[in-house]
């Protein structure tokens, strides 16, 4: 920060960084899990961030010891980031993870320009979820943006 205070974009980005690396560690550190979930999701956040210079918020409000169910959510909710990053426009996206019921939500959404989902889906984030028995669907406007809800069975 110090070494370059004229560009203010450039000191938001460090000073985020930081804070979030704080955080993580703080987080881990909490956790009662010796490899959580959450801690996986929020460093799928930094990548993305780190790589597209956009504002991901998330919120994780389920965590559990990862497995390779989980591992698979994680990285489908990288890939849906990482679209929203690389194709909405949009310079915040939102993450929401959470347990409803027997199920674990996963929700990421853009407020950027949509896509047509019968001409254009997703599909190695369904596939990816269908090989371990969760499910994905597309929502996606030009007036709201879009929005991927990715759900799995909780284990345990």
């Amino acid at each position: 920060i110090q070494a370059e205070p004229d560009d203010p974009d450039k000191v938001a980005y460090i000073a985020r960084r930081q804070e979030r690396e704080l955080r993580r560690t703080i987080r881990t550190l909490q956790s009662e899990f010796d490899d959580p979930f959450a801690t996986a999701m929020f460093a799928a956040r930094d990548d993305v961030e780190d790589l597209y210079r956009v504002r991901v918020d998330m919120v994780c409000g389920y965590d559990a010891d990862m497995d390779a169910r989980l591992a698979v959510l994680v990285e489908a909710t990288r890939e849906a980031m990482i679209n929203a990053a690389k194709h909405s426009g949009s310079r915040l996206i939102r993450v929401h993870c959470s347990q409803t019921g027997h199920h674990v939500t996963v929700l990421v959404r853009d407020e950027g320009s949509g896509f047509d989902t019968d001409a254009v889906t997703p599909r190695s984030i369904a596939r990816r979820l269908d090989h371990v028995g969760g499910t994905a669907s597309f929502q996606a406007t030009e007036e709201f943006g879009t929005e991927v809800e990715m759900t799995m069975p909780k284990v345990g």
